[in-house]
């Protein structure tokens, strides 16, 4: 009994620790994800920009 609550005991720990791994790492990786959306959106509107002025200019 003790053994096994003492195994228990770790097991919860190590399931907490896991998780909270998890939580760190997904937190962290969102707040990348948010930066690269971010980032990506910029250059998607640069080219766009950049785009229809190209198209402006062989308009005229």
């Amino acid at each position: 009994l003790n053994f096994l609550a003492i195994l228990e005991i770790k097991y919860t720990y190590f399931y907490l620790f896991f998780h909270f791994t998890i939580y760190v790492k997904f937190f962290w990786f969102s707040r990348t994800y948010k930066q690269l959306i971010q980032v990506f959106a910029e250059v998607q509107h640069d080219l766009w920009v950049y785009s229809h002025v190209c198209m402006l200019s062989s308009v005229r």
